[in-house]
């Protein structure tokens, strides 16, 4: 694909974080109505990868002028290892060990060289804790689950990082493959990043 080509797609993607997070909060204001549960999950379902593949996710990266923005989306098997509800203490318990390591950029791609800090995230869980005692909910969530998290990082120059190192393999090894785009002003790339060959250059 042309490379200005790919850096206006990507970007446009990369753009689109501040309202889709807006618009996520204000549906989670009414968490208690099924309508917009449903409405919510009919989004997400569009901004999530398009095929929901076990062992695969995607990985989006713009880089501007002193910040990075981060979204990654993966099926919440490459996390946890299951994807219902939480049946049990012990899964309990990953979960939310789970989205405590999700909550920090570095658990996901750090910046080799550069001195860079978190300053805001987004996270949407597969379920909530409500659904932990919930029957109803461990037969719903034995379909599809996923994680859809975003990062804003601000770093020295971050239009000028050189290098990016995926961590995710380090943390899940539920991974296998991740597919990532990145853009800045000036450049864009896409490639598949493994266990083996998680680094890559900016340029």
């Amino acid at each position: 694909m042309n490379r200005a080509i790919l850096t206006k797609i990507v970007l446009t993607h990369m753009l689109l974080f501040a309202s889709i997070v807006s618009a996520h909060e204000e549906k989670h204001e009414e968490h208690g109505h099924h309508d917009a549960h449903e409405k919510e999950e009919e989004h997400a379902g569009h901004r999530h990868h398009d095929a929901h593949e076990h062992g695969r996710a995607s990985l989006n990266i713009l880089l501007d002028d002193k910040t990075v923005n981060v979204e990654l989306a993966t099926p919440a098997l490459n996390v946890l290892g299951f994807e219902h509800a939480p049946k049990t203490d012990e899964q309990e318990a990953k979960v939310r060990e789970a989205g405590q390591v999700l909550s920090r950029y570095d658990s996901v791609l750090t910046f080799p060289g550069a001195k860079c800090t978190q300053s805001d995230s987004y996270m949407e869980l597969p379920f909530d804790e409500h659904d932990f005692d919930d029957e109803h909910a461990h037969d719903e969530k034995d379909s599809h689950s996923d994680y859809y998290v975003t990062y804003s990082v601000t770093c020295d120059r971050a239009d000028k990082l050189k290098q990016i190192e995926v961590q995710l393999f380090k943390q899940f090894p539920g991974f296998e493959n991740i597919d990532i785009q990145w853009a800045s002003n000036s450049s864009s790339g896409s490639l598949t990043a493994t266990s083996g060959q998680n680094k890559f250059n900016l340029e």
